[in-house]
């Protein structure tokens, strides 16, 4: 005996037997035309035996009835039949177009040639073959024809096969019979209409019995019920059932499906697949809440979105069947999910029989059910379904309006900004999410004044008796945040913790409202874990995505009253992103190291999103109803060609990877892999990136070619740009180019640049009475955080993995203070991996609107699928 993970024993374990593969009719491609061979260990689907019988009488007809049924039907056939009836089909589909014999002729022909370049290169089926096969269907079809226009010959051809191969089962009530309330009607489809079984087969000419009937004999073998009504050949043209048979034709109606059967019944009578949830609404009642607080909740269960009553309850309870009649429908349920979902039911009510639970259990077990099976339900039990109704939580939020710490329409005096309708929105919110214990993650768009509303927040903490605040932000943003803080709370004490800039150490009493730190400083101080804030920002709180990295760690280790997680993107490539950023914002609800699937499921997502729903608010700049006065942002893609340079060292990389891929495993593989696609795009950008040449000759990249032609449009305008690279040593090159182009001095922000140096080139570039015409920036530091509003140009010289890190980037100059439309070049070189990189960010864009975006795992991807997505395209 063996247990499974809960120790329940199991039994002994099973041997594996490997079973037989194969199709039970394939074809064989000769010079003369085709041949069908078989194998009898497999049992044929209907269409499979209509045409092997067929066959032997004459095949070539048997091809043309082949052809005339639904593509569908063979799905699960051998590929050399899937092929052999679109040939069919096909043909039939050129014949009806065709006036007579001789024009099929030539159509055909027509197509044999275009067809021919390919058939010489298949190893599957020759050009002699096919040839033959369209010779031999032409002349079949000469000869049913009989002088019969072509097109009604094809009508006639498609009307007997239609009629020879569909049975159909239909269901009737029965009134007054309450033994046998049912009968199983037997049809079949003849021109059109419902006909008796015997009538359709008489018109249909001798043995037409057997044939057609051959699905219900095939049905008969697995179902007693089908059995009968076969009745060992002498098919039946109805056959009474009783409430047993009826539950039984249900559950096997997908198998009559399988045999050819189709079946009518009753709209009423059609089962469902229906699902067993566990609903749980929360605040219903008006209560004081918060992250630990005790909520009253009402608890039903529903079966497919509709509320069950207590007898209801109990008679699934006592019902062990997965088929029966709910409410004057037939429902299917799975046995294993109604056991677990009802077990799951009643351990709710037990553990809670007051009527109220912790908001941290709710959400736990909405996000881990599981946890609510008892000990003894074994693992191979279904999950169960738990939804969670927070619209009482919402209306509550709602209802907090009027218990806001700080009247943001009556701002006090020291705070100098004017805030918008729509901050004035955030920063009530924001404050009804502080009075009530909750953190929040505050994710409007790019360029919305994220930094002004967490600096009123701050301002009204300020004028409240209360501890210090701290804000946690990348080192590119401090000069930022000090210039904000400045011009907007002017009374605002503030102090710098950073090696940067001197004294690290808090001293106690010390005259400080707010502290600034970065993620990287965290963890080499260790006295801020030590206080509890009043208030704690995380900036660009993106930085804690990975719950495993030390500046995370060492985030979630800081005590706050209130929490506050800014982000315009959070999230960058997974579901474990913006869990990682609401563990840290309410460790309480959130906390707790629960597990989410690798595949990041579109159910996970969906659950997710309603789960985070009260605690984040996402206004976008594209809403005009939030900014109505923000120009718009137009993007276009810049496609390059390789240089003759560029090419012939794009496919010795591409090559070499083809050599050597198909020997390397594991960690050595991934190691070629990336460093491969690093150096093709370091080709992409220039020759003598990949090569360490420096002299970066424009002639020598097609993408420095573009890159002149539309700087020297945006010179004749006098307008400005900011060039977007992710390598650093790009930055001096398309300086210098750049400098050429303009014919002035620009400047250039890279990691090397001091944080205090970043603010003085930031204020040199606005400075409207200075024209600087552009700036090169390398992404990772010039892509957050750093207001460009003078350029109304953006232009991305390489392109991201990741479309919210370019399109952060971008927002350095689409956001408010922009007075023109901004115009996004994005340099693309065709027919290298760039190009096909760019259809895979689209894809991701698309999913990142939808809440989760996935990685792209280029080291995972088949050798086949790498070469192919890597090699160039000429």
């Amino acid at each position: 005996m063996r247990k499974n993970k809960r120790g329940i024993q199991t039994g002994k374990k099973a041997t594996a037997v490997k079973p037989i593969t194969g199709f039970p009719l394939e074809v064989l491609f000769t010079e003369s035309g085709y041949k069908l061979t078989w194998d009898s260990r497999f049992r044929m689907q209907v269409a499979e035996y209509r045409f092997f019988c067929d066959y032997f009488k004459d095949r070539y007809a048997a091809l043309l009835y082949f052809g005339t049924m639904q593509a569908q039907t063979f799905s699960g056939s051998s590929a050399s039949l899937r092929l052999i009836y679109s040939l069919s089909s096909n043909f039939l589909r050129a014949a009806a177009a065709c006036s007579d014999i001789d024009a099929l002729k030539l159509s055909v022909q027509s197509k044999l040639e275009k067809m021919k370049p390919k058939l010489i290169e298949s190893q599957r089926l020759s050009y002699e073959s096919v040839s033959a096969i369209y010779t031999g269907l032409i002349e079949k079809l000469r000869e049913l024809s009989k002088g019969m226009e072509l097109s009604k010959c094809v009508e006639s051809i498609y009307a007997r096969s239609v009629a020879q191969c569909s049975v159909r089962f239909s269901i009737e009530e029965v009134a007054n019979s309450p033994e046998y309330p049912f009968r199983l009607l037997v049809t079949a489809v003849y021109g059109g209409r419902d006909i008796p079984l015997r009538e359709a087969c008489a018109r249909l000419g001798e043995g037409a019995l057997s044939d057609v009937s051959y699905g219900i004999k095939q049905a008969a073998r697995t179902s007693a019920l089908i059995k009968n009504v076969y009745n060992e050949g002498q098919v039946l043209d109805s056959y009474a059932l009783s409430q047993d048979d009826m539950y039984t034709f249900l559950k096997e109606m997908e198998m009559y499906a399988r045999y050819g059967i189709g079946c009518r019944i009753p709209n009423k009578w059609k089962k469902q697949k229906s699902s067993l949830s566990i609903n749980i609404a929360l605040g219903r009642h008006r209560t004081q809440i918060g992250a630990d607080a005790i909520m009253d909740f009402d608890i039903n269960l529903s079966l497919g979105g509709e509320k069950l009553s207590p007898d209801e309850i109990q008679a699934l309870l006592e019902n062990d069947d997965e088929l029966f009649v709910f409410r004057g429908k037939w429902v299917e349920l799975n046995k294993s999910e109604m056991r677990s979902c009802l077990a799951a039911y009643e351990s709710i009510l037990n553990s809670h029989d007051d009527g109220s639970i912790a908001l941290a259990d709710a959400m736990r077990a909405f996000l881990a059910p599981e946890t609510l099976l008892p000990d003894e339900f074994d693992d191979d039990f279904a999950t169960p379904l738990v939804t969670l109704d927070n619209a009482g939580l919402m209306e509550q939020l709602a209802s907090k309006e009027g218990e806001i710490l700080f009247d943001v329409n009556e701002p006090s005096e020291s705070f100098t900004a004017k805030l918008r309708p729509y901050q004035r929105d955030g920063v009530r919110w924001l404050n009804i999410m502080r009075a009530m214990g909750l953190g929040a993650c505050l994710s409007d768009d790019m360029g919305l004044g994220k930094t002004v509303q967490a600096i009123a927040v701050l301002e009204q903490i300020r004028h409240q008796p209360h501890g210090q605040s701290l804000i946690v932000i990348p080192a590119s943003l401090i000069q930022n945040w000090q210039d904000e803080l400045k011009r907007f709370a002017p009374n605002i004490k503030f102090r710098l913790l950073h090696s940067s800039y001197g004294n690290m150490r808090i001293t106690e009493g010390e005259d400080t409202d707010v502290y600034i730190t970065t993620y990287t400083m965290l963890s080499r101080l260790p006295q801020l874990k030590k206080i509890e804030w009043e208030c704690i920002i995380l900036d660009e709180a993106q930085a804690i995505k990975n719950p495993q990295t030390l500046q995370s760690k060492s985030a979630k280790l800081l005590k706050a009253r209130f929490r506050i997680a800014m982000t315009g993107t959070p999230i960058e490539n997974s579901i474990t992103d913006l869990w990682s950023i609401f563990d840290f914002l309410n460790p309480q609800l959130f906390g707790g190291g629960i597990d989410f699937p690798g595949d990041d499921s579109d159910a996970i997502s969906e659950k997710l999103r309603n789960f985070v729903r009260p605690f984040i608010l996402r206004r976008l700049k594209t809403d005009k109803s939030i900014i109505s006065d923000l120009p718009e942002k137009i993007e276009m893609k810049s496609y390059c060609h390789l240089t003759q340079r560029q090419a012939v060292l794009y496919k010795q990389i591409t090559n070499a990877l083809s050599d050597e891929i198909s020997y390397m495993h594991g960690m050595e593989r991934r190691g070629l892999v990336l460093s491969s696609i690093l150096k093709l795009k370091q080709i992409c950008n220039h020759p003598d990136q990949y090569t360490g040449y420096g002299a970066y000759l424009q002639g020598e990249s097609g993408k420095m070619l573009r890159l002149v032609d539309i700087c020297n449009d945006i010179k004749e305008r006098h307008e400005r740009v900011l060039v977007f690279t992710q390598f650093k040593e790009m930055c001096e090159p398309l300086y210098n180019t750049l400098r050429d182009v303009f014919e002035a001095d620009g400047l250039i922000i890279h990691g090397s640049v001091s944080v205090s140096e970043r603010g003085k080139i930031v204020e040199r570039f606005n400075n409207p009475d200075e024209y600087i015409p552009f700036i090169v920036l390398s992404l990772r530091a010039g892509g957050v955080g750093l207001n460009l509003t003078a350029a109304n140009h953006v232009i991305h010289f390489d392109r991201w993995w990741n479309p919210a890190v370019e399109n952060q980037a971008t927002d350095r100059a689409f956001r408010i203070g922009q007075m023109n439309n901004v115009i996004v070049h994005k340099l693309i070189c065709t027919g290298t991996l760039e190009e096909k990189i760019d259809k895979l960010i689209e894809r991701k864009s698309d999913m990142a609107m939808d809440i989760v975006e996935n990685d792209v795992k280029l080291t995972e991807l088949s050798n086949e699928e790498l070469l192919s997505l890597l090699h160039m395209e000429e």
